[in-house]
Protein backbone atom coordinates (compact mmCIF):
# COMPACT_ATOMS: atom_id res chain seq x y z
CA UNK A 1 0.00 0.00 0.00
CA UNK A 2 1.24 3.49 -0.88
CA UNK A 3 1.12 6.38 1.57
CA UNK A 4 0.56 9.82 0.04
CA UNK A 5 1.21 13.15 1.75
CA UNK A 6 0.58 16.54 0.13
CA UNK A 7 2.38 19.86 0.49
CA UNK A 8 1.03 22.49 -1.90
CA UNK A 9 1.20 26.26 -2.12
CA UNK A 10 -0.25 28.71 -4.62
CA UNK A 11 2.97 28.19 -6.64
CA UNK A 12 1.49 24.98 -8.02
CA UNK A 13 -0.58 27.27 -10.26
CA UNK A 14 0.60 29.66 -12.99
CA UNK A 15 2.05 32.92 -11.64
CA UNK A 16 -0.77 35.02 -13.09
CA UNK A 17 -3.21 33.35 -10.66
CA UNK A 18 -2.93 35.17 -7.36
CA UNK A 19 -4.60 34.84 -3.96
CA UNK A 20 -4.95 37.01 -0.92
CA UNK A 21 -2.52 36.35 1.93
CA UNK A 22 -3.24 33.49 4.36
CA UNK A 23 -1.35 32.77 7.59
CA UNK A 24 -2.35 29.10 7.24
CA UNK A 25 -0.40 28.39 4.05
CA UNK A 26 3.29 27.56 4.60
CA UNK A 27 6.10 27.44 2.08
CA UNK A 28 8.20 24.77 3.76
CA UNK A 29 7.23 21.35 5.02
CA UNK A 30 7.11 21.67 8.83
CA UNK A 31 9.57 19.76 11.00
CA UNK A 32 6.83 17.74 12.71
CA UNK A 33 6.00 16.15 9.35
CA UNK A 34 9.21 14.14 9.68
CA UNK A 35 7.76 12.42 12.75
CA UNK A 36 4.67 11.45 10.76
CA UNK A 37 6.88 10.15 7.93
CA UNK A 38 9.06 8.13 10.30
CA UNK A 39 5.96 6.65 11.93
CA UNK A 40 4.70 5.52 8.51
CA UNK A 41 8.02 3.79 7.90
CA UNK A 42 7.79 1.99 11.22
CA UNK A 43 4.13 0.96 11.16
CA UNK A 44 3.39 0.68 7.44
CA UNK A 45 6.83 -0.29 6.17
CA UNK A 46 6.91 2.29 3.38
CA UNK A 47 8.32 5.67 2.48
CA UNK A 48 5.47 8.11 1.88
CA UNK A 49 5.26 10.00 -1.38
CA UNK A 50 4.96 13.77 -0.91
CA UNK A 51 3.06 15.53 -3.70
CA UNK A 52 4.64 18.97 -4.06
CA UNK A 53 4.14 22.03 -6.25
CA UNK A 54 6.81 20.69 -8.61
CA UNK A 55 5.05 17.34 -9.07
CA UNK A 56 1.78 19.14 -9.79
CA UNK A 57 3.40 21.52 -12.29
CA UNK A 58 5.17 18.66 -14.07
CA UNK A 59 2.42 16.03 -14.11
CA UNK A 60 -0.98 17.55 -13.30
CA UNK A 61 -0.77 21.15 -14.47
CA UNK A 62 -3.67 21.11 -16.95
CA UNK A 63 -5.98 19.25 -14.56
CA UNK A 64 -5.23 21.67 -11.73
CA UNK A 65 -5.79 24.77 -13.87
CA UNK A 66 -9.13 23.36 -15.02
CA UNK A 67 -10.01 22.61 -11.40
CA UNK A 68 -9.19 26.20 -10.39
CA UNK A 69 -11.43 27.51 -13.17
CA UNK A 70 -14.24 25.24 -11.99
CA UNK A 71 -13.89 26.61 -8.45
CA UNK A 72 -13.79 30.19 -9.66
CA UNK A 73 -16.92 29.76 -11.78
CA UNK A 74 -19.18 29.08 -8.82
CA UNK A 75 -17.39 28.55 -5.52
CA UNK A 76 -15.87 31.76 -4.12
CA UNK A 77 -15.12 29.97 -0.83
CA UNK A 78 -12.55 27.89 -2.67
CA UNK A 79 -10.83 30.22 -5.11
CA UNK A 80 -10.53 33.47 -3.15
CA UNK A 81 -8.70 32.17 -0.07
CA UNK A 82 -5.59 30.03 -0.79
CA UNK A 83 -6.05 27.92 2.34
CA UNK A 84 -9.54 26.77 1.44
CA UNK A 85 -8.66 26.31 -2.22
CA UNK A 86 -5.59 24.22 -1.38
CA UNK A 87 -7.43 22.02 1.12
CA UNK A 88 -9.95 21.08 -1.56
CA UNK A 89 -7.33 20.92 -4.31
CA UNK A 90 -5.43 18.46 -2.13
CA UNK A 91 -8.25 15.91 -2.44
CA UNK A 92 -8.43 16.38 -6.19
CA UNK A 93 -4.64 16.13 -6.60
CA UNK A 94 -4.37 12.96 -4.49
CA UNK A 95 -7.02 11.28 -6.61
CA UNK A 96 -5.58 12.46 -9.93
CA UNK A 97 -2.07 11.41 -8.87
CA UNK A 98 -3.33 7.96 -7.90
CA UNK A 99 -5.04 7.57 -11.27
CA UNK A 100 -2.04 8.85 -13.24
CA UNK A 101 0.43 6.51 -11.51
CA UNK A 102 -2.01 3.60 -11.17
CA UNK A 103 -2.11 3.56 -7.36
CA UNK A 104 -4.91 1.08 -6.74
CA UNK A 105 -4.53 1.19 -2.96
CA UNK A 106 -3.29 4.14 -0.94
CA UNK A 107 -3.55 5.89 2.38
CA UNK A 108 -3.52 9.68 2.39
CA UNK A 109 -2.57 11.49 5.59
CA UNK A 110 -2.31 15.06 6.69
CA UNK A 111 1.13 15.23 8.22
CA UNK A 112 0.01 16.05 11.75
CA UNK A 113 -1.14 12.41 12.03
CA UNK A 114 0.51 9.57 13.90
CA UNK A 115 -0.09 5.91 12.99
CA UNK A 116 -0.25 3.28 15.73
CA UNK A 117 -1.23 0.13 13.83
CA UNK A 118 -0.31 -1.76 10.67
CA UNK A 119 -2.21 -1.66 7.38
CA UNK A 120 -3.78 -5.10 7.85
CA UNK A 121 -6.77 -3.26 9.38
CA UNK A 122 -7.81 -2.17 5.86
CA UNK A 123 -7.56 -5.51 4.07
CA UNK A 124 -11.16 -6.64 4.58
CA UNK A 125 -12.82 -3.39 3.54
CA UNK A 126 -14.92 -3.42 0.34
CA UNK A 127 -13.65 -1.41 -2.60
CA UNK A 128 -14.31 2.27 -1.98
CA UNK A 129 -12.79 5.56 -0.84
CA UNK A 130 -13.03 6.09 2.92
CA UNK A 131 -12.88 9.30 4.93
CA UNK A 132 -13.25 9.95 8.66
CA UNK A 133 -16.24 11.34 10.54
CA UNK A 134 -16.03 14.49 12.66
CA UNK A 135 -19.52 15.82 13.39
CA UNK A 136 -22.99 16.25 11.91
CA UNK A 137 -22.56 17.30 8.29
CA UNK A 138 -18.77 17.31 8.58
CA UNK A 139 -16.09 14.79 7.56
CA UNK A 140 -12.31 14.82 7.33
CA UNK A 141 -9.54 13.79 4.96
CA UNK A 142 -7.02 13.91 7.79
CA UNK A 143 -6.85 10.24 6.96
CA UNK A 144 -8.26 8.86 3.71
CA UNK A 145 -8.05 5.29 2.43
CA UNK A 146 -8.82 4.14 -1.13
CA UNK A 147 -8.60 0.64 -2.62
CA UNK A 148 -9.91 1.00 -6.16
CA UNK A 149 -9.47 3.33 -9.14
CA UNK A 150 -13.22 3.30 -9.84
CA UNK A 151 -13.85 4.61 -6.33
CA UNK A 152 -11.36 7.41 -6.92
CA UNK A 153 -13.24 8.35 -10.09
CA UNK A 154 -16.48 8.56 -8.07
CA UNK A 155 -14.90 10.96 -5.57
CA UNK A 156 -13.44 13.21 -8.29
CA UNK A 157 -16.73 13.17 -10.19
CA UNK A 158 -18.64 13.96 -7.01
CA UNK A 159 -16.43 16.96 -6.20
CA UNK A 160 -16.79 18.32 -9.73
CA UNK A 161 -20.56 17.87 -9.62
CA UNK A 162 -20.79 19.89 -6.40
CA UNK A 163 -18.60 22.64 -7.85
CA UNK A 164 -20.71 22.81 -11.02
CA UNK A 165 -23.88 23.18 -8.97
CA UNK A 166 -22.39 26.33 -7.46
CA UNK A 167 -21.87 27.44 -3.90
CA UNK A 168 -25.25 29.14 -3.49
CA UNK A 169 -27.04 25.92 -4.48
CA UNK A 170 -24.90 23.56 -2.41
CA UNK A 171 -25.03 25.64 0.77
CA UNK A 172 -28.81 25.18 0.88
CA UNK A 173 -28.21 21.51 1.75
CA UNK A 174 -25.79 22.04 4.65
CA UNK A 175 -26.08 23.49 8.13
CA UNK A 176 -22.86 25.53 8.04
CA UNK A 177 -22.46 29.18 7.10
CA UNK A 178 -19.17 28.50 5.34
CA UNK A 179 -18.47 25.65 2.96
CA UNK A 180 -15.17 23.83 3.39
CA UNK A 181 -13.79 20.58 1.97
CA UNK A 182 -14.91 18.92 5.23
CA UNK A 183 -18.53 19.77 4.44
CA UNK A 184 -18.11 18.54 0.89
CA UNK A 185 -16.70 15.23 2.13
CA UNK A 186 -19.89 14.64 4.10
CA UNK A 187 -21.95 15.43 1.00
CA UNK A 188 -19.90 12.88 -0.96
CA UNK A 189 -20.62 10.21 1.64
CA UNK A 190 -24.32 11.09 1.75
CA UNK A 191 -24.37 10.89 -2.05
CA UNK A 192 -22.88 7.37 -1.97
CA UNK A 193 -19.63 8.54 -3.59
CA UNK A 194 -17.55 7.44 -0.59
CA UNK A 195 -17.79 5.89 2.88
CA UNK A 196 -16.68 6.71 6.41
CA UNK A 197 -14.21 4.67 8.41
CA UNK A 198 -15.56 3.73 11.86
CA UNK A 199 -15.30 6.47 14.46
CA UNK A 200 -16.67 4.40 17.37
CA UNK A 201 -16.86 0.61 17.77
CA UNK A 202 -20.57 0.47 16.92
CA UNK A 203 -20.06 2.11 13.51
CA UNK A 204 -20.30 0.41 10.12
CA UNK A 205 -17.16 -1.52 9.11
CA UNK A 206 -15.81 -1.83 12.67
CA UNK A 207 -16.28 -5.59 12.48
CA UNK A 208 -13.89 -5.55 9.50
CA UNK A 209 -11.20 -3.21 10.88
CA UNK A 210 -11.40 -3.96 14.63
CA UNK A 211 -10.22 -0.43 15.32
CA UNK A 212 -11.51 3.14 15.02
CA UNK A 213 -10.05 6.11 13.15
CA UNK A 214 -9.46 9.73 14.13
CA UNK A 215 -10.55 12.56 11.84
CA UNK A 216 -9.94 15.23 14.46
CA UNK A 217 -11.53 14.63 17.86
CA UNK A 218 -9.41 11.94 19.51
CA UNK A 219 -6.17 13.78 18.76
CA UNK A 220 -7.60 17.07 19.99
CA UNK A 221 -8.74 15.47 23.24
CA UNK A 222 -5.42 13.72 23.87
CA UNK A 223 -3.06 16.41 22.56
CA UNK A 224 -4.94 19.72 22.58
CA UNK A 225 -5.24 22.02 19.58
CA UNK A 226 -3.15 24.55 17.67
CA UNK A 227 -5.51 27.29 18.93
CA UNK A 228 -4.28 27.15 22.51
CA UNK A 229 -6.58 24.46 23.92
CA UNK A 230 -4.93 22.08 26.37
CA UNK A 231 -5.28 18.28 26.34
CA UNK A 232 -8.76 17.28 27.46
CA UNK A 233 -10.46 19.76 25.11
CA UNK A 234 -13.41 18.70 22.98
CA UNK A 235 -15.87 20.44 20.69
CA UNK A 236 -19.60 19.98 21.07
CA UNK A 237 -19.96 20.12 17.29
CA UNK A 238 -18.02 16.82 17.09
CA UNK A 239 -19.59 13.41 17.62
CA UNK A 240 -16.84 12.47 20.07
CA UNK A 241 -17.19 15.80 21.84
CA UNK A 242 -20.89 15.17 22.42
CA UNK A 243 -20.14 11.70 23.82
CA UNK A 244 -17.42 13.06 26.10
CA UNK A 245 -19.71 15.81 27.34
CA UNK A 246 -22.31 13.19 28.32
CA UNK A 247 -19.71 10.86 29.86
CA UNK A 248 -20.66 8.18 27.34
CA UNK A 249 -17.11 7.46 26.14
CA UNK A 250 -13.65 7.15 27.67
CA UNK A 251 -10.44 7.87 25.77
CA UNK A 252 -7.05 6.71 27.00
CA UNK A 253 -3.41 7.06 25.96
CA UNK A 254 -1.38 4.45 27.80
CA UNK A 255 2.00 2.94 26.95
CA UNK A 256 2.16 5.18 23.89
CA UNK A 257 -1.03 3.71 22.38
CA UNK A 258 -4.48 5.35 22.16
CA UNK A 259 -7.71 3.48 22.83
CA UNK A 260 -11.40 4.14 23.39
CA UNK A 261 -14.00 2.50 25.59
CA UNK A 262 -17.58 2.78 24.36
CA UNK A 263 -20.67 0.67 25.10
CA UNK A 264 -18.66 -2.23 26.49
CA UNK A 265 -16.28 -2.17 23.55
CA UNK A 266 -12.62 -1.43 24.08
CA UNK A 267 -10.95 -0.54 20.79
CA UNK A 268 -7.52 0.61 19.68
CA UNK A 269 -7.38 3.87 17.71
CA UNK A 270 -5.51 3.48 14.41
CA UNK A 271 -4.25 7.07 14.25
CA UNK A 272 -4.25 10.32 16.16
CA UNK A 273 -4.73 13.62 14.35
CA UNK A 274 -2.50 15.81 16.54
CA UNK A 275 -3.77 19.34 15.89
CA UNK A 276 -1.40 20.81 18.49
CA UNK A 277 1.44 19.65 16.15
CA UNK A 278 3.31 18.26 19.18
CA UNK A 279 3.74 14.87 17.57
CA UNK A 280 6.97 14.21 19.48
CA UNK A 281 4.99 13.82 22.72
CA UNK A 282 2.93 10.88 21.41
CA UNK A 283 5.48 8.48 19.89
Amino acid sequence: MDVILVHLTAKCLPSEITFKHSDYVFGDIPEYAQICIQRCREQLNCDPVIITDEIVRNSLSEQVIDFYKLCKSGFPSFYDDPFWFLTLLRLFVVCEYAKLFNKHEFLHLEYDNLIYMQDIVFKRLPENCYFTKVGPGCGSAGIMYCNSILSIDRVVGGIKTLLKKGQHTVEKFVSYDFLSEMIMIDLLVKGNKAEYLPLVPTDKFFELTNCVFDGASYGQYIGGTNNGHSPGWYGLNHYIGMLLHNNDIQIAFKNKHPSVNYRNYNSPIFNLHIHSKKLNLYV
